[in-house]
């Protein structure tokens, strides 16, 4: 059965919603602007984002307005460099270009990171890895139909 884009934006906002945002990814610092983020990233390009992209958690709303292709441990993806209301960077959301590359991420962060906590629910698995300055969290469904990876600081 087919997801809603709906209930996967529910599931994103349940799955980002124990983070607090300081530290860095890549080049760039959490809290820089759009226009900074684009220049800390080669290749980066700014984003205008349709309403079904925005993340709200809570009473906040979040726009991916940079994205960039980006390779992690081989794998193709797409990473969209999320920013709140007052236009600072708060975390990233990388999504292989194919979900069949969900389980070489989860094994590059287990390499990395160690074994992680998993959760699951039915056909969806959360795990997390909390160790060092970010807090990790690889969101995975049995089909294939969703795997992101989300970087926020601790």
């Amino acid at each position: 059965m087919p997801i809603k884009p709906a209930a996967l934006l529910s599931i994103m906002a349940m799955a980002l919603a124990a983070f607090p945002a300081r530290a860095d990814w890549e080049t760039t610092r959490w809290g820089m602007s759009p226009d900074e983020a684009l220049s800390a990233l080669a290749n980066a390009k700014a984003h205008t984002p349709a309403q079904s992209e925005l993340y709200e958690e809570g009473d906040a709303t979040y726009a991916p307005l940079v994205k960039t292709d980006y390779r992690l441990a081989g794998v193709a993806t797409t990473a969209s460099l999320l920013f709140d209301t007052d236009d600072r960077l708060v975390f990233v959301l990388i999504n292989p270009v194919s979900a069949d590359d969900c389980k070489a991420l989860h094994d590059h962060l287990v390499q990395e990171h160690g074994p992680g906590t998993s959760m699951s629910a039915g056909i969806i698995t959360i795990t997390d890895w909390t160790g060092g300055t970010d807090d990790i969290k690889l969101t995975a469904f049995e089909n294939g139909e969703l795997c992101n990876l989300s970087y926020r600081a601790r």
